[in-house]
């Protein structure tokens, strides 16, 4: 019991502590932000998705899954669709939204106004 009071009481080990602190400190701080800021981005998406394609941000999906809604990357050959051998389509093939293409839409949208 002894070594751990000496490994604390350690300038060394302080130092570490602080930094610890200081990454917890400054995590706190910054999650707020980007939540903030990632629920704008989302709600600016929905918004753009209602305009363009009369989707109402009611409506919402979750059967989809990643694999399902994003294409194929045929430039770093991670997809060959004529093998049938794809290791990012393995399990979930390509397919669109059946919520009225909602998430299809969402992969797609880039331009948010």
């Amino acid at each position: 019991m002894s070594d751990y009071k000496d490994i604390i009481r350690n300038p060394k080990t302080l130092n570490w502590f602080k930094a610890a602190m200081g990454m917890n400190i400054t995590r706190c701080g910054l999650l707020d932000i980007v939540k903030e800021i990632s629920q704008a981005f989302y709600d600016n998406i929905r918004t753009e998705i209602e305009l363009q394609h009369g989707v109402a941000k009611s409506v919402v999906c979750n059967r989809c899954q990643t694999p399902n809604v994003l294409p194929c990357d045929h430039s770093n050959k991670t997809c060959n669709k004529q093998c049938r051998k794809c290791a990012f389509h393995d399990v979930h093939m390509p397919l669109n939204c059946r919520n009225y293409n909602l998430c299809n839409n969402i992969c797609t949208t880039t331009h948010i106004s």
